[in-house]
């Protein structure tokens, strides 16, 4: 087997130096961390943000459309011509429903309805 460059134990085959350790130059050590820094990070992360939810305009026209053609009738919704995407009743409900939860666009819609 030693002829084919092979061998039982590997420790064996190939002695090491016992005595040899690792030398630590050149390593350092890790930097203290700074609270201050730890601290106005935790503040920056804890406050909050402001609702960056948005739908595009023609969503936004299709909901309208679809509200002010049909109520609440989802199915009908998801039947109509302008369905393009073929979404079901339910995706139009979530579609409709998250129009609803866009404070900005839904009040928009609600005055220009009310004033029509």
């Amino acid at each position: 087997m030693r002829d084919m460059g092979l061998a039982a134990d590997a420790n064996k085959a190939i002695p090491m130096d016992v005595d040899a350790q690792p030398t630590t130059k050149g390593k350092r050590k890790a930097p203290a961390p700074k609270a201050h820094v730890v601290a106005q990070l935790e503040a920056h992360a804890s406050e909050p943000r402001p609702s960056t939810l948005r739908m595009s305009g023609d969503d936004v026209k299709f909901c309208v459309y679809m509200l002010e053609k049909y109520g609440e009738d989802y199915a009908a919704m998801a039947r109509d011509r302008k369905n393009h995407f073929q979404d079901t009743p339910a995706q139009i409900r979530q579609k409709i429903n998250t129009f609803k939860k866009i404070p900005e666009q839904w009040n928009a819609y609600m005055r220009a309805k009310e004033l029509a």
